[in-house]
């Protein structure tokens, strides 16, 4: 990543949920605290967890910016 790389922080009451950014996945919630660095720009944040609703932001992160995302999920109901 260059010089105007961005760091996201997603933080989520569910830490084993999955983390994707622009339909990629990157890892679990809860094992990426110190964040994901990212080109600056748009970019489509989802938190996926099999017995909860999916969120879905989309961010614009400016560059050399650490943007903080609180997501709290939702379960689904039986």
């Amino acid at each position: 990543m260059g010089a105007d790389a961005a760091v996201v922080l997603v933080q989520s009451n569910v830490p084993d949920a999955e983390l994707w950014i622009d339909g990629r996945f990157v890892g679990l919630v809860g094992t990426l605290a110190g964040g994901v660095s990212l080109a600056p720009g748009a970019h489509r944040v989802e938190v996926r967890h099999a017995l909860y609703h999916t969120f879905y932001q989309l961010i614009e992160v400016p560059p050399r910016a650490t943007e903080v995302l609180d997501v709290a999920l939702v379960p689904v109901l039986p």
